[in-house]
């Protein structure tokens, strides 16, 4: 038995220090280096959609509404006719108005000839003066009676051209508002439908803080382009620019109203739809790029787990910036080359003595290596 004993007694001794061993050994850990580079800057912000412009169609003149020469919700194209008016009164009015235009003007072309004769008569002193002065009054009053002749011409025309409405601008109709048979005109039934123009489009949007500053001092050097992301996360794939900031910023939220301008032919955006804008704000040379797996956010902000040169453990509280793919800039609170553990944070703290491995690259932050925008040249 005690030869058993002695037998037994240094093998559990050997797991115990075996297992105590484990326990020392320090834990492995996944490290990615910060890289340094220039990347484009960037701010986003959550807009809303707004039709350039907008025209209600109204009815003009009275009568019953004869024909809707469009599809509801169509795109129509500047100088389509849309509705016809019942047109036979205005016809009818603009036929009396030129025949009594027409005998204004026999009228005058009689008090002309007459005038003409009278004036030899009047150099010969072969007529009164007051029947001189007669027939010049006849005269100038004939060619007042053709100048409101031919303006009750001109508005019988207008009239009967208000029977035809026609689209003042290209863009999508909606609804019509009323239907044929009904009795239309200024005093009821006025408004027929709304069109709106789609192509282009504003998109608002209201900054503030640092990136109203940017945007602002950029805008003064040149127009700041943008793009446009719709909430299914689907990127519209025509740019645009700002083309309007207001003067003056909102006290209850601190932010301005600006507004791009883009491209719409296909009427992706339609008024009134929430989307995403991204501006432009130009590059930033020598920022400073970890993986955006690297971070750990907490209530204070930000945290990232650095590794000394020491093999220690580090926790840096950081300031971020923009995104680019799978990384993130960093402001303050780390520099280039040093070692940012990617994986097994919850396995170390402050202090920890730990062993490193590199981390496999995502196919994100694959997309951001140096390799692939060498410096001096900006990424998207």
């Amino acid at each position: 038995m005690l030869a058993a004993f002695a037998l037994v007694a240094p093998t559990a001794c050997e797991r115990n220090q075996d297992a105590s061993s484990a326990r020392a050994a320090p834990p492995t850990v996944e490290v990615a280096k910060v890289v340094s580079r220039t990347v484009s800057r960037h701010a986003e912000f959550i807009a809303s959609t707004e039709s350039i412009r907008s025209v209600t169609l109204r009815a003009r003149v009275t009568g019953f509404l004869q024909q809707r020469l469009f599809t509801e919700g169509s795109i129509v194209k500047e100088g389509d006719l849309l509705y016809l008016i019942d047109p036979s009164q205005y016809e009818a009015d603009l036929r009396t108005a030129q025949g009594d235009l027409a005998i204004k003007q026999a009228a005058l072309t009689q008090a002309d000839l007459d005038l003409a004769r009278y004036e030899a008569l009047w150099r010969k002193k072969d007529v009164s003066e007051e029947t001189y002065d007669s027939v010049v009054a006849k005269a100038k009053e004939a060619k007042a009676a053709v100048a409101s002749s031919q303006a009750a011409v001109d508005q019988a025309q207008l009239n009967l051209g208000y029977t035809r409405v026609s689209a003042p601008l290209t863009g999508r109709i909606g609804d019509t508002l009323v239907n044929v048979g009904n009795l239309v005109g200024p005093s009821q039934n006025a408004e027929l439908a709304t069109i709106v123009q789609l192509d282009p489009i504003y998109v608002i949007f209201r900054p503030g803080g640092a990136d109203l500053d940017a945007i602002v001092a950029r805008q003064r050097k040149a127009p700041v382009k943008v793009a446009v992301t719709l909430s299914d996360g689907t990127r519209v794939p025509h740019t645009g620019e700002i083309d309007f900031i207001d003067n003056r910023i909102d006290p209850a939220t601190g932010t301005l109203k600006m507004r791009a301008v883009i491209a719409n032919p296909d009427g992706a955006l339609l008024p009134g739809r929430f989307a995403r804008i991204r501006v432009d704000l130009g590059s930033q040379p020598d920022a400073l790029l970890v993986p955006q797996r690297a971070l750990v956010e907490d209530q204070g902000g930000f945290l990232l787990y650095v590794v000394g040169s020491d093999g220690k453990v580090q926790v840096r509280k950081v300031e971020v910036g923009g995104t680019h793919g799978g990384s993130r800039v960093i402001k303050t609170g780390i520099g280039a080359g040093e070692r940012v553990i990617l994986s097994g944070v919850q396995l170390v703290h402050a202090g920890m003595k730990v062993q490193t491995k590199p981390a496999k690259a995502s196919a994100a932050e694959a997309a951001d290596q140096p390799a692939r925008a060498p410096a001096g040249k900006t990424d998207s």
